[in-house]
């Protein structure tokens, strides 16, 4: 009976076990149907999303956030990892605690203000902690981040992947699908995982994504709200990052807890539409009511005891040991080190002061042997670039200092160039600027030297000979140093006027008996007004305090700039200039976008001894940034070109995406960001007409471009273009 009870006992144990086996094969759907019974449920997602997209919500969302954060230091080399930490020696063990603050129009655009944050990794920075508050996924957007990722649940993005049911079943109280989503080529803007859908509404019950993102392998977990439009935001998001590059590892764990709201458009508050005229115009792109988190100038609470009374779960007895503990450093790492911790820190290391308790006073500086930039192109050579800036804020934004000097090196030329720009703002009702800038380095010819210059290229024939002629020729050059004051004013949104002087003193390099003959001085001074008028049609704003704040405009952006210079010293240098133009940057769907830059200029006066330099055509040894100097440049004109016409016109176009040629190539395509296709036309009075075409990529770490030019005669040259970022200064 024993046995018996004991057999039929086990046959029991069997049968569940097989029910259970086979329960999920009884809401299995067919493998050769799995893609169609997808598409039915995705189809129903995206009509959800379709609707949200229109509505406009205005989203307000507080979370918690809890960071853990595991690191492993290998060498000091990984300190030039873009994005990255700055990592102490050995193993180490972080806890941080932060509150942040959502506020967005629509599904895209978001303000994030971080109320609260503790931390017991002294590198952390509360500015970290909300980038992980930019994986609160907005489901109804057609990106997952503003600047990357592709939303798989949004209609447009279906071309990009594919859709495989794996099996319905009851999940959540609800009968759900279980998707997976696989991107249909490798690129750093697509993600693969699986989604939980809800097979009547289409609602995000669950969903689980893995992605490449700033050199790190992410994968994000989150559960929606219940009810709609609840369900387009988690409320339950798990972050996983991790970093592994030659022995030094970064893993991250974030938990986020989120209390999401939502207001209908009409509740937003807005300006009285009553007013006519101007007024009425200057309310109605007055977008305050949508910025209010920029302009919260509240400070952010850094006391232990304030996350003891708002955390939403308790410590677990591993986080507390460490935040009271610190960090642990591995001893096995501390051995042969070339140098100490402190020099490591100021040779290799940016580093950023507050001057003043209120964080409004900053001063930042490079590391001492490393420039912020390094750059290679067939006519500039390698060149270096250092920078420093001390920047002040004041309450309100009634005023801004700003101090940012800037030197530069080419060793093909080998010339030094330096900038000197100070910027004041003042009269915040007309949002006023005072700017004072002091340069020098380059080196032009002057009018006189042109005109024999232009009498020579006029003989050749071909385009060949041009250039062969410009580059033998014996240029007797200046060096440049000039002096630049202006104030400028906003009286109206997208209008600006700017008044202002500028002063040049350029001295012969080589001066000789030669040069004296020739009838060169050895040093031609000029001074003169200057007066500049940008325009840009419904350029919407926000406020702060007195003083508006640009937001965005449909439309480009027009200006006028006139300039007369006046002999210093009883020499010829007269001349008057006048340059227009136009520039905009057209946002495409997917992360693509449309650049384009049209301009003239013209001398209408020039003495003898004057030079053509213009404002807005010029070589330009010293890009602002990285990335911004790839576009709107001609990259293979010899810089002699630019002084040596009295006009010129040109119109620059460059076509932005995530994904063109190499983005599809595997192996190849995680490491890309933006692929770009140049086309820059221009007109001078020599040479006549020149066109440029080029390729670009951009990485994390470097940007890489290939063009060929072609001048009015059908003759090509070619030449590619590198630059690499070491710091983000």
């Amino acid at each position: 009976m024993i046995a018996s009870a004991s057999l039929l006992r086990l046959l029991r144990g069997l049968l569940v076990v097989l029910c259970l086996w086979q329960a999920p094969r009884a809401f299995a759907v067919p493998v050769s149907d799995s893609g169609e019974k997808a598409a039915e449920v995705m189809e129903k997602a995206y009509a959800l999303i379709d609707t949200a997209s229109v509505l406009g919500w205005v989203q307000h969302s507080e979370m918690y956030m809890r960071h853990r954060l595991y690191t492993k230091r290998r060498g000091p080399w990984v300190r030039y990892v873009p994005d990255l930490l700055p990592l102490e020696r050995g193993v180490n063990s972080y806890l941080s605690e932060a509150q942040v603050k959502v506020q967005s129009q629509g599904p895209v655009k978001k303000d994030y203000k971080l109320t609260a944050f503790t931390s017991s990794a002294k590198e952390m920075t509360g500015s970290r902690m909300v980038q992980f508050a930019g994986f609160h996924f907005c489901l109804a957007a057609p990106q997952l981040l503003e600047e990357q990722i592709l939303n798989p649940l949004h209609r447009r993005n279906r071309p990009y992947y594919r859709y495989r049911l794996v099996y319905y079943g009851q999940a959540y109280g609800r009968r759900t699908a279980h998707i997976r989503i696989t991107p249909r080529f490798k690129n750093a803007q697509l993600v693969k995982g699986y989604v939980d859908l809800d097979v009547l509404s289409g609602e995000v019950r669950h969903f689980d994504f893995t992605f490449t993102y700033k050199l790190r392998k992410m994968q994000v977990k989150g559960r929606p709200g219940e009810r709609y439009p609840y369900s387009l935001l988690p409320e339950r998001v798990t972050v996983v990052s991790r970093f592994s590059m030659l022995g030094n590892k970064v893993e991250e764990l974030c938990n986020l807890t989120v209390n999401n709201r939502f207001a209908a458009p009409d509740t937003v508050p807005r300006s009285p539409v009553s007013l006519t005229g101007l007024k009425a115009r200057e309310e109605r792109l007055d977008a305050t009511a949508q910025c209010l988190l920029r302009i919260d100038t509240s400070k952010v609470v850094t006391s232990i005891a304030h996350f003891d009374s708002i955390r939403p779960t308790a410590l677990t007895l591993h986080e507390k040991s460490i935040r009271d503990e610190g960090k642990g450093d591995s001893s096995a790492l501390r051995r042969h080190r070339l140098l100490g911790p402190r020099t490591e820190q100021l040779l290799l290391s940016s580093h950023r002061f507050n001057l003043r308790d209120d964080g409004n006073t900053t001063l930042r500086l490079p590391p001492m042997f490393t420039p912020s930039m390094v750059a290679w192109s067939k006519n500039r050579g390698v060149s270096l670039q250092a920078r420093v800036r001390l920047e002040a804020r004041m309450p309100k934004a009634e005023g801004y200092f700003s101090l940012a000097p800037r030197v530069g090196y080419t060793f093909k030329q080998k010339q030094v160039y330096w900038q000197v720009p100070l910027s004041i703002d003042c009269l915040p009702s007309l949002n006023g600027n005072v700017a004072l800038e002091a340069g020098g380095g380059q080196h032009v010819y002057s009018n006189k030297q042109a005109n024999e210059l232009r009498r020579i290229l006029e003989e050749a024939e071909v385009y060949d000979s041009l250039v062969h002629i410009i580059n033998r020729y014996n240029f007797y050059d200046y060096r440049d140093f000039y002096v630049k004051s202006h104030f400028s004013f906003s009286p109206l949104s997208g209008l600006r006027f700017r008044l202002g002087g500028v002063y040049h003193s350029r001295s012969l390099i080589e001066w000789s008996d030669v040069a004296s003959l020739s009838g060169l001085h050895r040093r031609l001074s000029s001074v003169g007004p200057h007066l500049e008028v940008q325009f840009t049609p419904e350029q919407y704003y926000y406020r702060e305090g007195r003083r508006r704040f640009p937001l965005y405009s449909r439309y480009p952006t027009l200006l006028f700039s006139y300039e007369r210079g006046l002999p210093v010293h009883r020499a010829a240098t007269g001349y008057e200039r006048i340059e227009t133009g136009a520039y905009f940057r057209l946002p495409l769907y997917a992360m693509r976008s449309l650049f384009f830059r049209l301009g003239g200029g013209l001398y209408t006066h020039r003495s003898p001894n004057c030079f053509l330099d213009y404002d807005y055509f010029r070589f330009n040894y010293m890009p602002e940034n990285w990335v911004d100097e790839m576009s709107g440049d001609f990259h293979l004109l010899s810089s002699r070109w630019y002084n040596e016409s009295n006009f010129y016109l040109h119109a620059m176009t460059s076509y932005e995406s995530p994904m063109l040629l190499f983005a599809r190539v595997p192996l190849i395509s995680p490491t890309i960001l933006r692929e770009r296709f140049y086309l820059n036309l221009l007109k001078v009075r020599t040479l006549g007409f020149y066109a440029e075409a080029g390729y670009g990529i951009s990485t994390h770490i470097f940007d890489l471009g290939f063009f060929t030019g072609m001048a009015h005669d059908a003759t090509f040259d070619f030449g590619f273009k590198f630059a690499v970022r070491l710091f983000d200064d």
